[in-house]
């Protein structure tokens, strides 16, 4: 059940007719996973904590760098030359301490898909790389977990959502 401090933080979604108590609820429940945090993953990750997901699975490999500064809000300048994964971290459990975040210094790979995929309700792919996409997709195919893929190039965006059985897929 929603707190009266849940329903005064949620207020405006609770109103979106078909999503209420009950769609907050399930949100607060579930897991989702965000490959790569960086200048598309972190926008992805700090609009779940805002809405209020219960736990975030953050997987990002690589140490801060400066010029990752002007695209990835979810860094800090104290972050620089340490795993971007701690910045992020700590930038979503300060703008939501409700939510529980689990990090993964490491990017997905064939010897991790598996696990990190299963520990997720819900994976959001926003990796750069095909070889890294096509193993997300592929992973959660076979776990039948949706993904959405997401993918940026210059300023031109990309979003397929990915329900197996239902809609094509990244390989598709």
């Amino acid at each position: 059940m929603l707190s009266e401090e849940d329903r005064a933080i949620y207020d405006w979604q609770l109103a979106v007719p078909g999503f209420g108590e009950e769609g907050q609820e399930k949100l607060r429940n579930s897991t989702a996973l965000v490959s790569r945090i960086g200048g598309l993953g972190g926008p992805v990750a700090l609009a779940l904590a805002a809405a209020g997901i219960g736990r975030l699975i953050l997987v990002h490999a690589g140490n801060l760098r400066k010029d990752d500064l002007n695209r990835q809000i979810l860094m800090h300048w104290e972050g620089l030359g340490k795993p971007r994964i701690q910045s992020a971290a700590k930038t979503l459990s300060a703008f939501n301490p409700r939510i529980k975040v689990e990090v993964h210094d490491e990017n997905f790979n064939e010897d991790n898909a598996a696990s990190l995929v299963s520990g997720a309700d819900l994976v959001f792919s926003c990796a750069p790389l095909f070889d890294e996409r096509f193993l997300m997709n592929r992973e959660c195919v076979r776990q039948d977990k949706p993904m959405i893929d997401c993918a940026m190039y210059n300023l031109d965006g990309h979003v397929l959502p990915i329900v197996p059985g239902k809609t094509p897929c990244l390989a598709c």
